[in-house]
């Protein structure tokens, strides 16, 4: 009878063991198969993408030059503009004039275009007149003619744009201190 307990014991014990066995193999093969609905992140990419335009380069005097270069966005996305004039040679009395509608003189070399520019927009002119030195041109029968002064004469305008649809920027002001990693004071 002892026989027959020690065999039960261990038949029990046996399939306790195999039935264990049995649900950690199925539970483990059941948690590393099983499928949750698939989650996609949809990204898409916008652009920041700009290119400076003009109409005119006349003569308007002997020492003004009506001049216009507007800055299109040409991305997809609303941008912030800023411009950066360098003129040549420097030391010249050679000036820039007539700022356009909704730029500012940010004091730091830069103008800046305080209006969001949407997708295929321009800005207003950044300035329309160019002030020479006198000399520098000859009007002969409603002529320009350069002189030997005006050869290295050049005004160069650099640009640059960054997004305006960020979070918590409404203003030009703040969308460039973000960008310099500055803050705005009111």
């Amino acid at each position: 009878m002892e026989k027959k307990r020690s065999f039960k014991r261990t038949a029990i014990i046996v399939a306790s063991f195999i039935a264990v066995l049995g649900v950690s193999v199925f539970g483990t093969y059941a948690f590393l198969t099983s499928r949750t609905n698939e989650v996609r992140n949809t990204f898409v990419v916008g652009s920041v993408e700009t290119e400076i335009t003009e109409e005119h380069f006349n003569f308007e005097t002997a020492t003004v030059i009506d001049k216009d270069p507007q800055v299109k966005n040409v991305g997809k996305n609303d941008c912030y503009i800023r411009a950066r004039i360098n003129i040549t040679p420097a030391g010249e009395n050679i000036t820039v004039n007539e700022l356009g509608a909704n730029w500012v003189d940010g004091g730091d070399g830069y103008y800046y275009y305080t209006e969001k520019v949407a997708p295929d927009e321009l800005t207003s002119p950044i300035f329309t007149k160019v002030t020479i030195p006198t000399g520098w041109v000859n009007y002969s029968n409603g002529q320009a003619v350069a002189t030997e002064n005006f050869k290295d004469f050049d005004v160069i305008v650099y640009q640059e744009a960054i997004v305006a649809d960020l979070e918590g920027v409404s203003v030009y002001q703040d969308a460039w201190a973000a960008y310099n990693g500055t803050t705005t004071t009111n």
